[in-house]
C-alpha cells in the first residue's frame, strides 16, 4: 500500500478496521527524485506501524508497505455503452505518438458498437474498418483503443466518434479486486475474454481473483453523444488499490458448483420426465433402467449459459429405428430359421427311430 509522507521522520501508519500494516524489509520510501530511502519499522500501540526514514536530501514523498487487508468486498463492474471522441493516429505523429491507434481513454472496453467518421459531412459509419483492442497488461488495465483491420485505410488524424461497451469499476478502495461476483450484473459474460499473460498462461478472469488496477480514465463514461469527451493523450496515472505481496495468503468464502448430466426419458406410462444426475468433477450419465432415454443434458458447474466456452449441451440418444420393409425382412429370416429348426428336429427323430 502507499501513503503520502507528511511531517518529519518517524511517521506513523495507523491501522484501521480494513487493514493492518506489516513491518519488515518490504517497507520503503521514495523521495521527490524517485530515489529509494532506507527505512526501519516497528509496531507501536499494538497494530500501528512507526517508520523511521533516512532522507536522501530531496524530501521524502511516499512510503510503501505491505498490509493485511480484512473485511473487504470485491469491486463491482457497471456495464455501460459510452461515446468517446478521438482521432486516428495513422503514422505515430498525431496526439498519441503511436501508429495505428485511436485511444478510447477508458480501460476495459469489451465490445465495439459503432465508429462514425465525424470528419465527413454528414458523418459516415465506418465500424467495419476497425477492431477493438482491450489492452490489458500483466499488471494493470491500460486504456482500450481501436485499430484498423488489415487492408483498411484512413486519413491521418481523422476525427472519430466511437461507441463501445465498457466496464466501469465501482470500488471503495480505488482499485480493489475483481471476482466472479464482480461480473454478476453483466448481460453477456461471453464478452469477457480470457487474458493471456506474458508467461503464456491463459487466465479465466471470471473465475479469478484479479488485483490488477485500472488506469485512470481520461474520458467520461458518457451515455450520449452530446456529453462525449475528447481523448487527446495516452498518459494517465494508475488508480491505486490493493497489491498483495508475492505468495501472500488469501482467505475467502466462495461457492462452487460441480457439473452433472441429466437425462430426458420416457417412463413406463409414456410421460416425458427429466432424470437429474449426480454432481461430480467428471459426471457420468445416470442409470435409468426400465425407462427409454431420449437425450442427455450436460450442465456445467458454476455459470450456466446457452452459448460460450462452457455452455449447456443437449446430446440426443441414438435409438435404432426400423421401417416396415426391414421388419418384413426380419420376419422372413425368422420364418426361415423356424423351418430349419423344424427340419433338424425331424431329422433327429428319424435317426432315433432307425436306431430302435
Amino acid at each position: 500500500m502507499k501513503q503520502a509522507v507528511v511531517g518529519s521522520s518517524p511517521i506513523t501508519i495507523s491501522a484501521t478496521a480494513d487493514f493492518k500494516p506489516l513491518p519488515g524489509s518490504n517497507v520503503f520510501a521514495v523521495d521527490s527524485s524517485n530515489q529509494v530511502c532506507v527505512c526501519s519499522s516497528q509496531y507501536i500501540n499494538t497494530d500501528d506501524l512507526e517508520v523511521t526514514i533516512t532522507d536522501n536530501g530531496s524530501g521524502v514523498e511516499f512510503v510503501y508497505f505491505d498490509a493485511i487487508i480484512s473485511g473487504t468486498a470485491q469491486d463491482g463492474l457497471q456495464e455501460l455503452d459510452i461515446y468517446v471522441n478521438t482521432t486516428y493516429d495513422l503514422n505515430g505523429t498525431g496526439s498519441f505518438g503511436v501508429s495505428n491507434i485511436a485511444s478510447l481513454g477508458v480501460p476495459n472496453a469489451i465490445q465495439l458498437l459503432e465508429v462514425m467518421d465525424t470528419g465527413a459531412t454528414p458523418a459516415v459509419n465506418i465500424t467495419s474498418k476497425f477492431k477493438l483492442v482491450n489492452n490489458q497488461k500483466d499488471h494493470f488495465y491500460d486504456h482500450s483503443y481501436i485499430t484498423l483491420k488489415a487492408g483498411e485505410t484512413i486519413a491521418q488524424n481523422r476525427a472519430l466518434r466511437v461507441k463501445v461497451k465498457a466496464l466501469r469499476r465501482q470500488s471503495t478502495l480505488g482499485s480493489g479486486y475483481l471476482t466472479a461476483n464482480s461480473y454478476s450484473a453483466l448481460s453477456n459474460r461471453n464478452l469477457v475474454k480470457n487474458f493471456e499473460g506474458k508467461n503464456g498462461i491463459s487466465y479465466d478472469l471470471i473465475n479469478s481473483f484479479d488485483f490488477r488496477p485500472y488506469k485512470q480514465p481520461l474520458s467520461s463514461y458518457s451515455l450520449g453523444v452530446a456529453g462525449a469527451s475528447t481523448v487527446t493523450a495516452l498518459s494517465s496515472a494508475i488508480v491505486p488499490g490493493i497489491s498483495p505481496a508475492n505468495n501472500a495468503t488469501i482467505i475467502s468464502n466462495q461457492s462452487y458448483f460441480m457439473s452433472r448430466i441429466d437425462s430426458v426419458v420416457l417412463d413406463e406410462f409414456g410421460d416425458t420426465i427429466i432424470y437429474k444426475g449426480g454432481e461430480a468433477e467428471n459426471p457420468s450419465i445416470p442409470e435409468i433402467s426400465g425407462m427409454y432415454a431420449l437425450s442427455n443434458v450436460y450442465v456445467p458447474g458454476n455459470v450456466t449459459t446457452i452459448t460460450g466456452n462452457n455452455p449447456i449441451r443437449v446430446v440426443d440418444v441414438t435409438n435404432k429405428n426400423y421401417t416396415m420393409k426391414e421388419i418384413a425382412g426380419i420376419e422372413q429370416k425368422i420364418d426361415r430359421l423356424t423351418d430349419l429348426v423344424s427340419l433338424d428336429i425331424l431329422r433327429f427323430l428319424r435317426l432315433a427311430m432307425l436306431a430302435l
